[in-house]
């Protein structure tokens, strides 16, 4: 079989045995070596030749990447796989946060909405008599102060009204605000799990929007909780040391 060479003449041509020769040496030689004469320069032969010669191209042999783990990716940081420090109460905790978010958001859709039928839904979503109370607390603390955590929320949006706001990020900033001021929830962790929500849920820039206006709730607002919360402990501490026996 004749391979036509890429030389400037295209008649020439090159026996089987050049060809099975050039196949082995990997290099496709010129006319000038061809006849005896030393070659000026290399060509690379190409992959076509390796095929008319009946020679199989080897397999390229492909490792897993390390960032893949048993077919899912694997988030990595510095050829680490990153871990979360979180604690298992901490996280099943957000779980009822993000279904009291849910239930929320449908509420500030419908104003009509049934309060058997969220109860139903959260109970469906969550296993666990704590994480349902949990959830269904946040669900019924956001509408008793909603009128309140709606102004509180504007004072600091300052140029936003409330109802200019993206619904995703009016349910994550009342849910906030409510765990902010009036639930039990540390003030720093209900700012962070806020704005968890708003990356999971909101557009690019909630988690910033909705971070800014509760620092601004939580340097104005619930610093005085703190202060009232710490004079409660106080004075409660009093008493029960005035109420103690004093021994003999």
């Amino acid at each position: 079989m004749d391979v036509p060479m890429g030389s400037s003449d295209n008649s020439d041509a090159v026996s089987s045995d050049a060809t099975r020769t050039t196949v082995s040496s990997g290099d496709v030689p010129s006319e000038s070596s061809l006849n005896g004469e030393p070659s000026q320069s290399k060509v690379r032969h190409s992959p076509i030749l390796d095929i008319l010669a009946g020679k199989k191209r080897p397999v390229k042999k492909t490792t897993p990447s390390p960032s893949r783990k048993g077919g899912l990716r694997v988030p990595v940081s510095s050829g680490q796989t990153r871990r979360r420090n979180v604690s298992v109460p901490m996280v099943l905790r957000r779980r009822a946060r993000e279904v009291a978010f849910q239930v929320l958001y449908q509420n500030d859709q419908n104003a009509q909405h049934d309060d058997q039928r969220s109860s139903r839904f959260i109970r469906r979503r969550l296993q666990g008599t704590n994480l349902v109370s949990f959830a269904q607390s946040l669900v019924d603390g956001v509408g008793q102060y909603r009128t309140n955590v709606d102004l509180l929320i504007k004072q600091s949006a300052r140029n936003w009204t409330v109802d200019r706001m993206t619904a995703t990020d009016r349910t994550i900033l009342r849910l906030g605000a409510y765990e902010l001021l009036y639930s039990a929830t540390p003030a720093r962790v209900a700012v962070n799990e806020a704005v968890e929500l708003a990356r999971r849920y909101g557009t690019a820039q909630s988690s910033a929007f909705v971070n800014g206006i509760l620092d601004d709730l939580l340097h104005t607002h619930a610093k005085a909780k703190d202060a009232q919360e710490q004079a409660a402990r106080r004075e409660a501490f009093q008493k029960k040391l005035a109420n103690t026996p004093k021994s003999s």
